[in-house]
């Protein structure tokens, strides 16, 4: 086979999203055949191919680590721009010890997770963490640690609410939610901790439903266990099925980072409700969902509008004609003790009332 003929092969029949071949079952070896030739002559797409193939095995290759390094050191040999995470792959098999019979080789690890961190690949940035969280192939520094996590974890969360749920937030909101319940360069909170363990049970969840992820049972797993124990610390006293306050505080969380809310006021069987849901920028088709996390209550969603109760209200004031009006403004107003939804300096709604509730 002429060298195009191999691209065309590899190219046609690999999902390199998912690492698995696509060829019907009779060009298997057709197709293993090219991969390999491929790989022998240093044709990237081959050598791509072949090394996350063997990197935990898939329908056509077996699991073979020492392939898959052999590959990814060829990679970063012949690419005159190699790709960060050929450096962040090759960190998991020397971080695991998987060429060397389990035993961990940490400091190679560091040096190649390092590369695809300052490129900004998020797995490379979360491993480094842990090393330092551990002092495994570098002195351990918890405080770095806590920082590096807390940045990737904004990140990635920026991330998850615009529904793109193959990022790496269930796996850092897990590494967070455990540097909170231990105490380890923040300090420690078990309400925090188990904010971010529900953080991480969804992501997991999502990313499960559309992806495919090496090793994400495993993750999941951990994930309900860290639930569960966080939950035994907090006791069963911690938890209800409402939750009020005076603020209209899931609400204005809808408000943060937003360009405004479509909100209304609705009366059924004499109780008030009030009705939020963001708007989208313009034309703009970006998902605009805001993640909720209520861990007294046990959940935690992500929803682009919420419905709040008013209890024993006292003023209730609307100034818009339609079903809805556009918000992009609440506050305080200290001398009329009430909370108005305006836009601009326009009330919208007017609210006084002894608290606002959510839930059942």
């Amino acid at each position: 086979m002429t060298d195009p003929e191999i691209i065309a092969i590899v190219k046609q029949w690999t999902d390199f999203e998912k690492q698995v071949c696509t060829a019907p079952e009779d060009m298997y070896d057709s197709y293993r055949e090219a991969v390999y030739e491929g790989a022998k002559r240093g044709i990237k797409v081959a050598l791509e191919a072949l090394a996350y193939a063997s990197y935990g095995g898939n329908n056509v290759f077996g699991c073979d680590w020492e392939l898959s390094e052999k590959c990814l050191l060829k990679l970063i040999d012949v690419c005159e721009d190699p790709s960060p995470h050929y450096y962040n792959t090759l960190g998991y098999i020397y971080y695991y010890g998987r060429t060397t019979g389990g035993v961990p080789q940490y400091e190679r690890a560091f040096q190649y997770y390092a590369v695809g961190a300052v490129h900004g690949v998020f797995e490379s940035m979360y491993k480094i963490s842990d090393m330092l969280r551990d002092g495994k192939g570098v002195p351990r520094n918890v405080s770095g640690a806590a920082k590096m996590i807390i940045s990737i974890y904004k990140e990635n969360k920026s991330i998850f609410t615009k529904e793109q749920y193959g990022c790496k937030f269930a796996d850092v909101a897990l590494r967070l939610g455990g540097l909170f319940e231990r105490g380890e360069g923040v300090e420690q909170s078990f309400k925090d901790a188990y904010t971010l363990y529900l953080q991480a049970k969804l992501a997991i969840r999502k990313r499960m439903e559309h992806v495919d992820c090496f090793g994400d049972a495993k993750v999941e797993k951990n994930i309900a266990e860290a639930v569960e124990r966080c939950r035994r610390y907090l006791g069963e006293d911690f938890f209800r099925r409402t939750l009020s306050g005076e603020r209209p505080y899931m609400v204005l969380v809808l408000m943060e980072d937003s360009d405004g809310l479509d909100m209304s006021l609705a009366e059924k069987d004499g109780t008030y409700y009030l009705l939020a849901k963001r708007v989208k920028p313009g034309d703009d088709d970006t998902p605009v969902k805001q993640l909720f996390t209520l861990p007294e209550m046990d959940m935690c969603m992500l929803s682009d509008k919420i419905i709040m109760r008013l209890e024993e209200p006292e003023v209730v004031r609307t100034h818009y004609e339609n079903e809805s009006a556009y918000v992009n403004h609440i506050y305080f107003d200290k001398e009329e003790d009430m909370w108005v939804f305006a836009y601009m300096d326009y009330p919208v709604i007017e609210v006084k009332c002894a608290q606002y509730s959510f839930g059942e």
